[in-house]
């Protein structure tokens, strides 16, 4: 069915004279985000908008509209993941005038790897606030060696507290 939407899709693009519409991708993590980042007359001007008319309707008759079709279109046509995880960014050329449908749509892609990012001297293994890092001492010795007090100084560091003493409910069975 998209192929049949992106052919009206593009019909109406050449009848507005639309010559080029653009999307600019750009995800990571668990999201991504596709916007219109230029669209191109065939008179040379250059807008940032795309008309909000229907191209066709779903099935429960609410309009399909030609830049939100477009913008999830442009989203769904990567190859690659470019919303999980390290992600990717990129450009989606629609051109409404190619009569090749190979050279109608245009997705150039770059997908991130793990060591794209600026973070290259953080070692995660090295988080002195992890708790959980073996080679980390504990919180509560480093506690107790500060108050001057070696945990294994002192077996029994918890305050003397009464044993438990049944009520009299308990005692009755109750």
């Amino acid at each position: 069915m998209s192929d049949i939407l992106i052919d009206s899709a593009c019909d109406l693009l050449r009848a507005l004279g639309i010559v080029a519409a653009t999307f600019a991708l750009d995800g990571g993590g668990d999201s991504g985000e596709s916007t219109l980042a230029t669209v191109r007359y065939a008179d040379g001007r250059e807008d940032y908008r795309l008309p909000e008319l229907p191209i066709a309707l779903h099935n429960d008759g609410r309009p399909i509209l030609l830049g939100g079709f477009l913008e999830d279109y442009s989203s769904d046509l990567p190859d690659g993941d470019w919303v999980n995880n390290e992600g990717g960014y990129g450009t989606v050329t629609i051109r409404p005038l190619e009569t090749d449908p190979h050279e109608r749509v245009e997705c150039d892609m770059t997908y991130r790897a793990d060591d794209d990012y600026d973070d290259d001297d953080y070692d995660e293994d090295d988080d002195p606030d992890d708790p959980d890092d073996p080679d980390e001492p504990d919180a509560m010795l480093d506690a107790f060696e500060i108050a001057g007090t070696a945990a294994d100084d002192s077996p029994d560091l918890l305050p003397d507290i009464a044993p438990f003493e049944k009520t009299a409910f308990e005692e009755a069975g109750a």
